[in-house]
């Protein structure tokens, strides 16, 4: 299969529109006889990297996973202008056997020259890409000091015909109320509740049609909100609030973005390079002396709260109600009352559903016990390393190779630069030498990089061709296991892949929960009601039936529960207890 990748830029206009990128993909598929998928990013920087791409990151999964043999690009510059990027996309080319095609030419990536001239067109992509970065932000910091607005105005606001800050009065007297309502000792998410009790619409509501897409950190899943659903927040508000344009104070910052490493993991952190204050371009919506005494206030209720807390959350993400659809999400305040999987939708100001939450430590437990019982993922909880040393060894490893990785790429577009400014053939040559003896540094370093992940997965996952005659099922063995911080990331990943969802639904009448729970790979569902006061979990049917027969007893679990005989029927029946002692808290 060939996979095809389409990506456009929202910044400027396109050479290639994504429509002329798939119609020459699938020509070129066509040609070669392959059947093809289709990888769309739209409106997306190629800087970014895989984590902010639906479509590359998708197509990286299915180039692990080896559905597709080949991939097409119209450009390389569509697959990516940041190097670390283009270094994944050739590893994995290279470690699965996968063709690449740049606009219908097939790149030999073994081949040393190849190799060279492709990390070199990445090397340029990557500077093209900053130095255009560099050249927007130049222009939007000469229109700060005109007084000019660019970009989305901030709600109370709107523009000119002369490009200059108006004041919007519809928005503007929501923005005053706000002031007033805070001043008087309401709080920023109280506000957000009046405003979406009387209909307020927002800055998107108002002006915006389409959705919103955003990845959810837990499933790595694509979720699509309505434009017109976005409502007031507790945070907007208090934004709002802090704003000092609303007292005719603009202050634009311009930043850089640099690439960092922890805990052998890449991330991109923001740095501040200027800042351009200006008081006499905005019109105020409030006068100075009521911002001030807005600013004193918050100051004056801050709490002293300490560092924020991080809390654990095994099913977010896979965790849905059973009555309204929508997704369960995990909320621990230890000091306060909440700690417990709740209905998002009965978060919301006025929500209609009634749904009742479930304690965490109490559900994640039945999940794990439930995944225990099964023989095939027993084995993968069984070979969790009881001591995280050598992870933590293996993760230090990877960040110094990614900083070397990273000085080698600097290194390279110092030698790039220098090319443009040399005329000797002689020089030319020997920067030549050097990019080659740097490209090979960097296939080494990229190899060892590649070695040590797949040590990382060895040691979390552990090995999975132990004889199951090996494998004890005794709980009891591997419970100081589960509680192990570091073993966290590794369960849950555990359980993604062997639980497609639960949904959760509380009758109040007989204080029982009704959960459902999604088997990746087979078709039955396991059905289990709960008492909310009581230590048992009892697996029924579809329709709540808890006593089996031979020929319908359930074939998705084994060893659990206990058969007798009724009416001279042999009558089998399953649930699993846990008391409070045996709960799995990673916090």
């Amino acid at each position: 299969m060939l996979g095809i990748y389409c990506r456009t830029s929202k910044a400027r206009k396109e050479k290639y529109t994504i429509e002329v990128q798939k119609e020459k993909g699938i020509k070129f598929a066509k040609r070669l006889g392959l059947p093809y998928k289709i990888y769309v990013d739209d409106g997306i920087s190629g800087t970014k990297d895989e984590s902010s791409r639906d479509g590359i990151s998708e197509m990286f999964d299915d180039m692990r996973s080896q559905v597709i043999s080949a991939t097409y690009s119209v450009e390389q510059a569509r697959i990516e202008r940041d190097t670390p990027t283009w270094h994944l996309f050739v590893s994995l080319s290279l470690n699965y056997k996968i063709k690449y095609f740049d606009g219908g030419r097939e790149v030999d990536l073994e081949n040393p020259t190849n190799r060279m001239l492709a990390e070199l067109m990445s090397v340029v992509n990557s500077f093209y890409a900053q130095l255009t970065s560099q050249k927007v932000k130049e222009a939007n910091a000469k229109k700060v000091k005109e007084g000019k607005t660019h970009g989305l105005k901030p709600f109370g606001y709107s523009r000119d015909d002369k490009n200059n800050y108006v004041i919007f009065e519809e928005e503007a007297i929501h923005v005053r109320r706000m002031f007033e309502l805070s001043l008087s000792g309401v709080g920023a998410y109280s506000i957000a509740n009046i405003l979406n009790s009387e209909g307020v619409p927002t800055k998107f509501k108002r002006n915006f049609e389409g959705i919103i897409k955003r990845r959810d950190p837990d499933t790595r899943k694509t979720k699509e909100f309505k434009k017109e659903d976005v409502i007031w927040r507790g945070n907007v508000i208090s934004d709002i609030l802090r704003n000092p344009i609303y007292k005719g104070t603009r202050i634009w910052k311009m930043y850089e973005v640099i690439p960092e490493y922890e805990n052998g993991r890449s991330k991109k952190i923001k740095r501040l390079i200027d800042q351009i204050v200006t008081t006499n371009h905005v019109p105020p919506i409030i006068d100075e002396d009521t911002w001030e005494k807005v600013q004193f206030n918050f100051e004056k209720n801050k709490k002293n709260v300490g560092p924020k807390d991080y809390y654990h959350y095994l099913l977010n993400g896979i965790v849905f109600c059973g009555k309204c659809s929508h997704e369960f999400r995990g909320k621990k305040r230890p000091k306060g009352n909440d700690f417990s999987y709740k209905c998002t939708n009965k978060r919301y100001p006025n929500a209609l559903c009634d749904n009742r939450g479930i304690n965490i430590p109490k559900l994640e437990s039945f999940i794990i016990r439930l995944l225990l019982t099964d023989k095939k993922s027993f084995l993968l909880f069984k070979n969790l390393p009881s001591k995280p040393v050598e992870t933590e060894k293996i993760i230090e490893s990877l960040e110094r190779k990614n900083k070397d990785l990273e000085n080698i790429s600097k290194k390279i577009s110092k030698l790039i630069r220098w090319v443009t400014e040399m005329d000797e053939d002689d020089e030319l040559k020997e920067i030549t030498n050097e990019l080659s003896n740097l490209r090979q540094k960097k296939n080494r370093v990229t190899d060892e990089i590649g070695l040590l992940k797949m040590r990382l997965k060895d040691e979390s996952m552990g090995s999975f061709d132990e004889k199951l005659k090996e494998a004890q099922k005794n709980v009891s063995k591997i419970s100081s296991k589960l509680h192990i911080p570091e073993n966290f990331e590794i369960i849950k990943k555990h359980i993604r892949s062997l639980i497609e969802s639960i949904t959760v639904e509380y009758q109040s009448d007989s204080q029982t929960y009704l959960i459902q729970i999604k088997l990746i790979g087979k078709e039955e569902v396991v059905y289990v009601t709960h008492y909310r006061h009581g230590e048992n979990w009892n697996f029924t049917d579809k329709k709540g039936n808890s006593e089996f027969s031979e020929k319908n007893k359930p074939n998705w679990i084994n060893g659990v529960g206990f058969f007798h005989k009724k009416d001279g029927e042999l009558v089998y029946q399953y649930g699993l207890k846990i008391n409070k002692k045996e709960y799995v808290n990673f916090d």
